[in-house]
């Protein structure tokens, strides 16, 4: 974790600044996507052809499977809040197909030809209508996880990026689990917002070998966690303490954290866990040492950081940890699929007034 954590939230800090405005002379310099090409366009507009861009968009017949944007969410709607409602009901290619043809008929071809180059399209953009085949995919729901906000384990203080199965949890473990062994989990409460900024950034640099890059990004860190701007009724607020939620950077920051801390308070443990896993605030624990070593575990590592508390639930025989159920059976692991009891499996109904990418993702079950 350590060089290789510092490297990816280095090169996502990057483009993080790299997606900053700027003055409109070093825009050009910078990479952009199909969402700042559509604001970009659409800022071009007057305030009359603003009004027949949303007039013409909200009566657009788009292809099957997509929904028109009502108007009642565009009539107040400006560049930002528009390229938001195309990209929430199309996809950001379509969106800008979509775009090209309402600019395309109300006569602005030069505009929609510039925002197609710009966008990368060249020409119409074929896009697939969604199908029945297609429903069952999460794309425009789902990604891909990054690599930097993927599950951080440790063995005692040794972290790693892993997936969680039965075939990872038992990997290295002994043949038989001695007699008394206890399946723990621990959660972080509030990890986000009880992060110290000072205690984050060292962290941060912790994790980085090389003391130039570590300042760097540390510094970096500093500008993303001083910067966050949110509005509440009619005032705007600065976040002046902690780690703001939603953010890009804060999955990527707390798990740094939560790794250097873990480290920190495993090294100087005389009794370790068999096994220790996290996934960003919550930790499965094999502990084959007595039930009141366990608790005193769990009792330092409460007290290690002022802020950060941690919950403990244990059992000799299952526990739940994340979607999986884990068992003890005969000296040996077992997992399967855990539901939550809120679970009532229901399902959006097609018709339901959502994002079109929201209700195609929805099992297909005709």
């Amino acid at each position: 974790m350590k060089g290789e954590g510092g490297k990816s939230l280095f090169h996502f800090l990057l483009g993080t600044l790299c997606s900053l405005p700027v003055a409109s002379g070093q825009r050009a310099s910078l990479e952009k996507t199909p969402r700042d090409h559509l604001i970009d366009t659409i800022s071009e507009l007057g305030e009359s052809d603003l009004k027949m861009f949303k007039d013409k968009l909200n009566n657009f017949k788009p292809k099957p499977g997509y929904n028109r944007i009502k108007w009642s969410q565009l009539e107040k709607a400006e560049a930002v809040e528009i390229t938001r409602l195309l990209v929430s009901y199309y996809d950001d290619d379509y969106a800008v197909e979509v775009a090209g043809k309402v600019l395309e008929d109300m006569d602005k071809k030069n505009l929609a030809c510039k925002l197609s180059e710009a966008a990368g399209k060249g020409g119409a953009q074929q896009t697939p209508a969604p199908t029945s085949s297609t429903r069952t995919r999460v794309t425009g729901v789902a990604a891909p996880m990054p690599r930097e906000h993927r599950p951080v384990s440790s063995r005692a203080g040794d972290s790693e990026t892993v997936r969680f199965g039965q075939w990872k949890i038992t990997n290295g473990l002994p043949g038989d689990l001695p007699e008394n062994t206890i399946l723990a989990t621990v959660d972080v409460e509030a990890l986000y917002t009880n992060i110290p900024q000072k205690d984050g950034l060292q962290a941060v640099r912790n994790s980085i070998p090389d003391n130039v890059t570590a300042n760097l990004v540390a510094e970096l860190c500093d500008f993303v966690l001083n910067h966050n701007y949110f509005t509440f009724g009619d005032n705007v607020y600065l976040q002046v303490s902690d780690t703001a939620m939603g953010t890009h950077m804060t999955p990527q920051h707390a798990i740094i954290f939560m790794a250097d801390l873990e480290q920190r308070f495993l090294s100087s443990r005389p009794l370790t866990p068999l096994l220790y896993l996290r996934y960003t605030d919550n930790i499965f624990i094999i502990w084959t040492h007595r039930k009141e070593a366990l608790e005193e575990f769990h009792h330092d590592f409460n007290n290690f950081h002022p802020t950060i508390n941690l919950s403990l639930d244990q059992s000799t025989q299952e526990i739940h940890f994340l979607d999986i159920t884990v068992l003890i059976s005969n000296g040996h692991i077992n997992t399967t699929l855990y539901r939550k009891p809120i679970d009532c499996y229901t399902y959006l109904h097609a018709s339901s007034v959502h994002p079109n990418q929201t209700t195609r993702s929805e099992i297909d079950l005709r």
